[in-house]
């Protein structure tokens, strides 16, 4: 059986949402990888002055996380882009595999905005959710670029060690 039985008085019981994965750069790109020219930023194009990740199109950042256990996935963030025309673009979007990715967005140019995205349910309890962010484009004199800030994923525990499952919020998953 997975989970404490503890008659209902956890530290914290299924239906509690959780951080799974979060990052405001403070500390370089450590938790991710990166292709292109990504770099971490602390002027005023980073959000808030940074630090914040910058990518200059075209280029890619990557990180795994696991969600086992977990479910209601939500992913928000803080971003923007500058100097992208049409055809060219910032994305973010997951994966399970790493081949096969699902788009959370896709826009062109736009100031710091901060969104977020419910995963759809097929990403709940994986080993291995890849969460890419990648910029396209191509420039000539003036930099295009998008930059990211205050990433994070959350989840709602279903299952784990941890996790009480004989109170009534578990009866409900």
């Amino acid at each position: 059986e997975l989970g404490i039985d503890c008659g209902g008085s956890c530290a914290e019981a299924c239906g509690t949402m959780r951080v799974l994965f979060s990052d405001s750069f403070d500390n370089g790109l450590a938790r991710w990888a990166a292709s292109g020219n990504v770099r971490v930023v602390q002027n005023r194009t980073g959000y808030q002055g940074g630090p914040s990740a910058r990518l200059t199109a075209p280029s890619v950042l990557e990180a795994d996380v696991s969600t086992s256990g977990y479910d209601s996935l939500l992913l928000r963030y803080v971003r923007n882009s500058s100097g992208l025309d049409a055809g060219e673009f910032f994305s973010a979007e997951v994966s399970t595999d790493g081949a096969v990715y699902t788009e959370l967005e896709r826009f062109e140019d736009s100031g710091f905005s901060h969104v977020s995205f419910p995963l759809p349910a097929s990403f709940a309890n994986q080993p291995s959710l890849r969460l890419r962010v990648r910029v396209e484009g191509t420039w000539f004199l003036l930099p295009e670029y998008a930059t990211l800030d205050s990433i994070v994923l959350e989840g709602r525990v279903t299952v784990g060690a941890d996790v009480c499952t004989s109170d009534s919020a578990c009866a409900a998953l």
